[in-house]
């Protein structure tokens, strides 16, 4: 307080117009904010009504960030000021009366920062009462990263809002439009505590990367988690709350926005996003010509690069555009949608093609090669493999080319599925330590386009592999915990991760059935992680913030887990919450 009485002082003798500047020369103190003094002191008792907050820091602080960090619970209305005295003092003026008898709670977030670009490590909260007593209950809890596989959560900017509904009727709670009681933030590993709480009081909780900063759910704008159901604090500490991350809503439906013709057989159409695999469809799509009217049949439809350009759909014609001449396409609204359920919108699902100059023809077909080198050891028995083309192929006389023969040279009868029009995977149970090849006739991989392609010799590719024995793979088994009675006949999901990614299996356990078990899994390091689903794809629910909908209960192993060969890895259990 001297420092802030001498600056008064010389202000009333000092005049002139200078801005004040943060002092110059020095190397760069790039630690974090440390605070020296506050007032009122923290754990302050019977402070005054109409109290001023004010905060001297050990460094010089970017004021900015100081008035994004700082909050004040319970929430005043009005019109916040502030008094700087250089970089590291300001007098915080609140617009109102503090409550009677109430514990208020200041925050700066970790949005605050030094001048350097130090910020805070952890929040920092500063904790008083306007009467002689002052809250002590503490709920703590952890935030996790989305179900999406391989995927992270950067808890930098997720701060956790906590709703006092005690005496709410809670189905009038908007988060979207309410401010919180409390705020905190996560810790780098994601754990989180809320202080100055109510004991016997109802709570519900809410993660948010509030992006506007304006402590509330905005729609489409803020990736969020839900936890899965209000908590009341009994006693002095609740622990244990779990909030898992979910992505923005995406409340938009994909557009067509447009194309290129790169041949006459050819037509690459761009969605305003990425659609969903289904969609990806011979029968969703229609060219006709626009004078006469005349179908030009779509006989194939791919995506080239499903995960970088998810958006980006290529159909083969059977038969070919002419130049300068106007074909207009047709996209069905009714089936196509994007990933997480949004039609195609009906505005836009049409395009006008029309190109002067393209090529005639194209390249004929290329298969882009077995998934094994020649002669490799070690191959899963669990056959998994997806065979690609560089473009679309006569299928049926694919199969008629493609063989896989067992060591007695005998030809194995298969199954493949075509995922698109290049793509088609083949899975199939095969014997352990045993010896297979690989037969391709080149002759097989044909369009099924009439373009006139020159006729390529025809070769025989071939590529042999080993499978490894059962001894050489390791296995995983424990069970699902789930405490809630009328969550034991739910449907469980568990997923086996790699670590680093690369390798995922799933299972989808039957109702009522809790233990699971993992086979075959080569050597390495792995997580596993479970959750407990009502979608008939096994996808995880993880609730809503508008319209209300809290997230079903869902677990990870904490551990990575060694698979060695040979070994069985058990009691890998995991409670669900």
């Amino acid at each position: 307080m001297c420092k802030y009485l001498a600056i008064l002082i010389a202000v009333l003798f000092i005049g002139g117009c200078a801005a004040v500047q943060p002092p110059p020369g020095g190397p760069e103190d790039k630690s974090s904010p440390e605070m020296e003094e506050t007032v009122p002191l923290q754990g302050a008792l019977n402070v005054s009504r109409t109290s001023r907050l004010h905060f001297l820091f050990k460094q010089n602080i970017e004021r900015n960030s100081f008035m994004s960090a700082i909050s004040v619970t319970p929430y005043l209305s009005g019109l916040v000021k502030y008094n700087w005295y250089g970089y590291d003092e300001v007098e915080v003026v609140l617009p109102d009366t503090l409550r009677a008898n109430s514990t208020y709670i200041v925050t700066l977030s970790k949005d605050l920062k030094t001048i350097h670009g130090g910020s805070l490590k952890e929040p920092f909260q500063l904790i008083f009462s306007t009467g002689s007593l002052i809250d002590t209950g503490i709920i703590s809890g952890a935030i996790f990263a989305p179900m999406t596989a391989g995927s992270s959560t950067d808890l930098k900017n997720v701060s956790v809002f906590a709703y006092d509904i005690t005496n709410l009727f809670v189905d009038t709670l908007e988060l979207d439009k309410v401010r919180p009681d409390y705020i905190t933030q996560p810790s780098d590993k994601g754990i989180f505590q809320f202080k100055a709480m109510k004991s016997g009081h109802r709570y519900r909780m809410l993660a948010l990367n509030d992006e506007f900063r304006n402590k509330v759910y905005d729609d489409g704008i803020d990736s969020y988690g839900m936890s899965t159901s209000d908590v009341t604090l009994e006693g002095a500490t609740l622990g244990g709350v779990r909030i898992r991350m979910s992505p923005k809503v995406d409340t938009s439906s994909p557009r067509l926005q447009d194309w290129d013709v790169s041949d006459a057989y050819h037509i690459k159409i761009r969605f305003t996003k990425s659609i969903d695999s289904a969609s990806v469809n011979v029968e969703h799509f229609s060219l006709r010509d626009s004078i006469t009217g005349a179908e030009v049949p779509v006989i194939a439809a791919y995506r080239e690069n499903i995960d970088k350009k998810g958006g980006a759909v290529t159909l083969l014609l059977k038969t070919p555009m002419s130049k300068k001449r106007t074909y207009i396409l047709f996209a069905k609204p009714d089936v196509i949608k994007d990933p997480i359920g949004h039609h195609l919108d009906s505005l836009f699902s049409k395009l006008e093609i029309n190109k002067e100059e393209f090529r005639d023809t194209f390249p004929a077909p290329r298969f882009d090669g077995f998934p094994y080198i020649d002669s490799a050891r070690g191959v899963a028995p669990e056959l998994d493999v997806v065979l690609s083309f560089s473009n679309p192929i006569d299928t049926s006389l694919f199969q008629n080319g493609f063989q896989l023969l067992d060591s007695n040279k005998r030809a194995l009868v298969y199954h493949l599925r075509w995922l698109d029009g290049i793509r088609a995977r083949l899975q199939m149970k095969l014997l352990p330590k045993a010896f297979y090849r690989f037969i391709l006739k080149t002759s097989s991989v044909k369009t099924p386009s009439s373009v006139p392609l020159r006729p390529e010799k025809d070769t025989v590719i071939s590529s042999a592999f080993f499978t490894g024995d059962i001894t050489e793979y390791g296995t995983i088994s424990g069970q699902i915990i789930v405490s809630d009675s009328i969550l034991q006949s739910a449907h469980c999901v568990i997923r086996l991760s790699s670590e680093g990614g690369g390798w995922t299996q799933i299972l989808q356990l039957k109702p009522h059935i809790k233990t699971y078990t993992f086979e075959n899994i080569p050597k390495g390091l792995y997580r596993v992680q479970a959750w407990i689903t009502a979608r008939e794809d096994g996808g995880y629910e993880g609730g809503k913030p508008k319209p209300l909908k809290f997230a079903l209960p869902s677990g990870d192993y904490p551990d990575a887990i060694d698979v060695r060969p040979r070994w069985t890895v058990e009691h890998i259990d995991i409670p669900l919450q």
